[in-house]
């Protein structure tokens, strides 16, 4: 029986997600700011974890390291991100976020919060109390389960 729950449970999520990203990545995909999409995770990432490690970074994203440096030669070349060399490892080489950078990750995001206010107007009173308070609860429920 629960697992008959459970099952229901991940296809309602496994529906919604795809539907949250794409208008989540709309707001992302503007005219001023042209960002391939793994570039645009790329900088959320850095933004998390900076300095961060080229492996780290093509691990996170599911990369292979080539890859991953064609993406961050592109920040680069943006100046929305930097190489560094570790301090620990002259070998190693990291990756950080410029101000350009966090500028630009906070009007994407901005600009994310915008659209979908936006989206959301359709929306009764009682829908958005609704959806408030059920993605409450969904937050909740998903902490749980790191």
């Amino acid at each position: 029986m629960k697992e008959d729950k459970i099952q229901v449970l991940v296809e309602e999520l496994l529906k919604i997600f795809p539907l949250i990203r794409r208008d989540i990545m709309h707001a992302s995909r503007n005219q001023e700011i042209k960002l391939s999409p793994h570039e645009h995770i790329s900088l959320n990432i850095i933004a998390r974890h900076s300095p961060i490690s080229m492996t780290e970074l093509s691990r996170a994203l599911g990369v292979s390291n080539q890859q991953m440096t064609r993406i961050v030669d592109a920040l680069v070349e943006m100046h929305l991100v930097e190489r560094l060399t570790s301090p620990d490892n002259r070998r190693l080489v990291l990756a950080q976020l410029t101000d350009k950078g966090k500028q630009t990750l906070e009007y994407i995001k901005n600009q994310k919060k915008q659209h979908l206010s936006n989206k959301l107007t359709v929306l009764s009173e009682e829908e958005i109390e609704q959806c408030i308070h059920y993605l409450t609860e969904l937050n909740k429920i998903m902490a749980k389960l790191k």
